[in-house]
C-alpha cells in the first residue's frame, strides 16, 4: 500500500489534532510490532517482526465508505478474496475485507513489488470511521495476535 498517499488523504479530510488513533479504542498492538509512522490522530502504522508484515490503524473523523478507502490504496491488481458484514466487540457492526495484491516493499525501502494479503476491518465508533489493517506476504503464517488486534476496534468504556 502507498502509506504516504493514504496519510495525505486522511490529513486532507480534517485539521490535525492532538492524540492518537488508539485513544478511543481498546486496540492493542501485539508484541514485536514497532511504530513506524504516526500522522496525528488519524493514522498509525507498525512494522511487524517479520519482513513485509505491518499493522495500520486509521481513524477518519467522519463516516466513510470502505470502497472509497480501498480505491486509495496502492495495491496493484488487487483481488478481493472475501468480504462480509461481521460483528465485533459483542454486537458492533463492522465490514471485513480480505484482498491479495502487490505493493512496494515499504518496510525495506525497496521498489520491488511483494505479493501480499491484506485483511481489513472497518467500523464506526463515536462518529468516526476506524479501520484496522493487517498485511503480510501471501503464504506466510498468520500472526494470530495481529489478526486479533484488527478485530479489537471496540470503544473504551
Amino acid at each position: 500500500m502507498s502509506y504516504r498517499r493514504l496519510a495525505a488523504y486522511l490529513v486532507a479530510l480534517a485539521l490535525a489534532g492532538c492524540g492518537s488513533a488508539t485513544d478511543e479504542l481498546t486496540f492493542k498492538v501485539p508484541a514485536g510490532y514497532v511504530s513506524s509512522l504516526s500522522v496525528g490522530p488519524f493514522v498509525q502504522i507498525w512494522k511487524g517482526p517479520r519482513p513485509h508484515t505491518a499493522l495500520m490503524l486509521m481513524a477518519l473523523p467522519t463516516k466513510a465508505s470502505l470502497k472509497d478507502i480501498q480505491s486509495n490504496a496502492d495495491v496493484k491488481d488487487a483481488q478481493i478474496v472475501s468480504q462480509s458484514n461481521i460483528r465485533i466487540c459483542g454486537d458492533q457492526p463492522a465490514r471485513y475485507v480480505s484482498l491479495v495484491g502487490e505493493h512496494t516493499g515499504v518496510d525495506t525501502g525497496s521498489s520491488d513489488r511483494v505479493k501480499e494479503q491484506v485483511d481489513m476491518i472497518a467500523t464506526y465508533v463515536n462518529s468516526k470511521t476506524y479501520m484496522g489493517i493487517y498485511a503480510r506476504p501471501v503464504g506466510s503464517p498468520v500472526d494470530a495476535a495481529a489478526e486479533s488486534a484488527i478485530h479489537d476496534l471496540c470503544p473504551k468504556t
